[in-house]
């Protein structure tokens, strides 16, 4: 472990020479690639945010990764689904109806969805709210026409946060404020589009309990539920309830325009701790599929999101398939090998269910009884 001086980008403190540097030898990027350089995480030891040092190394690699990125190339350009009560489904069709659910929308309305992609969210929105308006952003225009077939489509802009335009009544960020270096500057500049009583949507990766999450290269801040509470309150925002989980794994923040910008830097002494034993709990899991995979005749990765890629790209990896329960990815293929559904795994195969741990062995005893063999991860207790 290294020490080096770092500023933090989100209280903006020295983090000094008694910073540590944490690392995992290799990473995955968020749209499911093998990265093949060092993870580097630290805690910043004034206001305990977990972050990537932003440097122009780091701004480099990130670089790299945006200028070939492919939001959903797995499943053919379709949203991941997600776990819920209903068993699989599109995350955005999660998200808009637990909002729908709380009953804070008008009849009418503006929203803006910040990293709009290929527009999942902003099509099961106005699924639900068929009178709104819909504008979305993105860092490029590569998917205009395929977004401007959204009924009441208004548009999509491409410049930078502080320059954006229009007011909105909602305001959207699936997985995108994790990749941002400043949060606090990016939601104040938000928050200046936002009319009176506009709501943001937040959602990012929960590593507390997906410790897979901190393999993600070219995320800048890897959240913990009062980290993304107080970047809110800081930016003018007021969260409407403390973040939690909607969505399995994932932190989703709703808050409301007018905050008093104020919020506390303590640190969380017991942050650092945890990121640790989560880093530590990710090698382990690592060497435990490698391992698994030495001793199979057929070996194969249950999952092709961010956990299934990053497993297979460990060295002396030799996956002869991935298994997954999504419909839409069965029958394609990731890095170049087939994927298949978890009935039809070979008899004596070995499936190692590379996920975070409670979803890991509620999978493996799903299928105890199948043909092939399923391994789950060590419970994050067994640290």
């Amino acid at each position: 472990m290294d020490c080096e001086t770092l500023k933090c980008h989100h209280c903006s403190a020295e983090a000094g020479t008694t910073a540590a540097i944490y690392s995992l030898e290799s990473g995955v990027t968020s749209d499911c690639r093998p990265w093949n350089e060092k993870v580097r995480i630290f805690v910043c030891p004034s206001c305990s945010a977990v972050q990537a040092p932003i440097n122009e190394a780091w701004r480099g690699s990130v670089g790299k990764i945006y200028r070939d990125y492919n939001t959903y190339a797995a499943a053919g350009g379709e949203e991941q689904k997600v776990l819920d009560s209903d068993g699989m489904s599109a995350r955005s069709r999660v998200i808009v109806g637990w909002l729908a659910s709380l009953g804070l929308l008008a009849p009418r309305g503006e929203v803006l969805d910040v990293g709009c992609g290929r527009g999942a969210f902003l099509r099961e929105f106005t699924g639900q709210f068929q009178e709104w308006g819909l504008s979305g952003t993105e860092f490029d225009d590569r998917n205009a026409r395929m977004l401007q077939q959204l009924p009441r489509f208004k548009g999509l802009q491409t410049a930078r946060f502080d320059k954006l335009s229009g007011e909105y009544d909602v305001i959207s960020m699936v997985h995108v404020l994790e990749h941002i270096e400043d949060p606090v500057v990016c939601l104040e500049a938000l928050r200046r589009r936002a009319r009176n009583g506009a709501l943001l949507l937040v959602q990012v990766p929960d590593w507390t309990e997906n410790p897979f999450a901190l393999a993600i290269a070219d995320h800048a801040t890897h959240f913990t539920p009062a980290i993304l509470e107080r970047v809110a309150r800081r930016a003018g925002w007021e969260p409407v309830a403390t973040p939690g989980q909607v969505v399995p794994k994932e932190l989703t923040l709703l808050a409301r325009a007018g905050g008093d910008c104020t919020a506390s830097n303590k640190a969380d002494e017991e942050v650092e701790s945890r990121l640790d034993e989560r880093l530590s709990w990710l090698r382990g899991v690592r060497r435990q599929a490698q391992v698994l995979c030495q001793n199979a005749t057929n070996f194969g990765i249950f999952g092709t999101a961010v956990a299934g890629t990053w497993l297979a790209g460990a060295p002396d990896m030799e996956v002869e398939f991935f298994v997954d329960e999504d419909p839409s990815r069965i029958g394609a293929k990731h890095l170049s090998i087939p994927i298949i559904s978890p009935g039809d795994a070979a008899e004596g195969s070995d499936v190692f269910v590379g996920m975070a741990p409670a979803v890991s062995k509620r999978l493996a005893g799903k299928y105890r009884d199948a043909a092939a063999r399923f391994h789950a991860v060590k419970s994050l207790d067994a640290l």
